[in-house]
C-alpha cells in the first residue's frame, strides 16, 4: 500500500474512532496492520460493529469484504466500511453502499447514524435508490380514491411498477420515490438500519481454511471440545470459537516475541470490547504465567471447556 494511502487511511481511522467516542461507543484498540481485514470492534449497548476504514471502497478486495462478514456473523455483530471515496469520485453523503456485501458510507454519514439520524438512500450500479412501505403505498392510494394506472400516470411510470412497489419486490429510484411522495403529500421511505447486526451466513465456518500447520490443530481441538472454529487471515487473531456458553477470540504464535506481544493487546482489547473471552496460544516451550496465555503443549492436554475456560481466567 502507498505511504500516502496508508496516512489518509490512518487519518480516516481517527475519525471513525473519534464519531464512535464521541457516540458513546466503547472502542477496541485498532488493529496495527492497514493490511487487516477489521480496524476496530466497538460496542453501545446492544449494539456490536467491526468497521474498517478505507480510503476507495472500489479498491477493497474481496477477501477482505467476505473476512469482515464472516467476524461480524461470528460475534453476531454489524459490519462496516468506512470510506472517503467511490473510484474518481467522493462518496455522497447520507448515501449508502455497498461493497461485497458489507454496507458503507462516508465518516460524516457514520457521524449521522452514531447521532440517531436515519439513512434512507441507498447506490446500486451508479443509481440511487429509496425502499418505499409498499403497505403504506398502497393504503394512501386506495384512500385517495386513485388507481394502479392513476398514480402511475401521474408519477410517470408503469402501472406495473406501481404494482411493484406495494408489494416490495422493487425499490424505487430517488427521483420517483420523491415524485410519488409529492403526489400522496406523505412520507413513505424505509429507513435503512445500517448498525442492524448481520444475520448468521451459513458455510463460513468452512470458508478459507486456514493451512497454516499450528492453526489448523487448533481449530481442530476446539472442535474437539465442542466449539464452532472459525479460521481468519487478515484478522489480528487467527480463530473465533464459540460455544452456548463462551465465545474466545484466539491468537495462535509460534513464539512470544514482539510482534506477537502487540498483537496480544489488541486482541484482549477487541475481546473485552465484544464480550469474549481472550487467548493466546504460542508453541515455544518457554513457560507463560500470564492470564490467557498458554503454551501449545498445554493447550493439547486440555479435556473440556469448563477446563479451558479455567486456565484461561487463572
Amino acid at each position: 500500500m502507498p505511504e500516502a494511502v496508508e496516512e489518509r487511511e490512518e487519518a480516516l481511522l481517527s475519525e471513525v474512532v473519534r464519531i464512535l467516542r464521541g457516540g458513546g461507543f466503547k472502542v477496541s484498540r485498532p488493529s496495527e496492520s492497514r493490511k487487516a481485514s477489521l480496524d476496530v470492534v466497538a460496542k453501545r449497548e446492544d449494539k456490536l460493529l467491526v468497521a474498517k476504514a478505507v480510503e476507495d471502497i472500489d479498491r477493497v478486495p474481496e477477501s477482505m469484504g467476505v473476512e469482515l462478514r464472516k467476524i461480524a456473523s461470528a460475534l453476531s455483530a454489524t459490519p462496516l466500511f468506512v470510506g472517503a471515496r467511490k473510484g474518481d469520485t467522493e462518496i455522497e453523503e447520507g448515501v449508502v453502499y455497498e461493497r461485497v456485501g458489507v454496507k458503507a458510507v462516508a465518516p460524516k454519514t457514520f457521524d449521522y447514524v452514531v447521532k440517531g439520524e436515519k439513512l434512507f438512500v441507498y447506490s446500486k450500479v451508479g443509481r440511487f435508490y429509496v425502499k418505499l412501505d409498499g403497505e403504506k403505498l398502497r393504503e394512501v392510494r386506495i384512500r385517495r380514491r386513485l388507481s394502479l394506472g392513476d398514480l402511475a400516470r401521474l408519477v410517470g411510470v408503469s402501472r406495473k411498477a406501481i404494482y411493484e412497489y406495494e408489494r416490495g419486490a422493487m425499490d424505487a429510484t430517488l427521483e420517483v420515490a420523491a415524485r410519488i411522495q409529492e403526489v400522496l403529500d406523505c412520507c413513505l421511505a424505509t429507513p435503512i438500519d445500517l448498525l442492524a447486526a448481520s444475520e448468521a451466513e451459513e458455510g463460513l465456518q468452512d470458508t478459507w481454511v486456514d493451512e497454516r500447520p499450528l492453526v489448523k490443530e487448533v481449530a481442530s481441538k476446539f472442535r474437539k471440545l465442542g466449539f464452532e472454529a472459525y479460521p481468519f487471515r487478515k484478522a489480528p487473531f487467527n480463530l473465533i470459537a464459540k460455544s452456548r456458553r463462551h465465545k474466545l477470540l484466539i491468537k495462535v504464535a509460534e513464539r512470544l516475541d514482539k510482534r506477537a506481544e502487540r498483537s496480544l493487546i489488541v486482541v484482549r482489547s477487541m475481546a473485552d470490547v465484544s464480550d469474549s473471552l481472550s487467548l493466546t496460544i504460542v508453541k515455544e516451550e518457554a513457560r507463560v504465567d500470564e492470564q490467557g496465555l498458554l503454551n501449545y503443549h498445554e493447550f493439547k492436554r486440555v479435556r473440556s471447556e469448563p477446563e479451558l475456560v479455567k486456565l484461561i481466567e487463572s
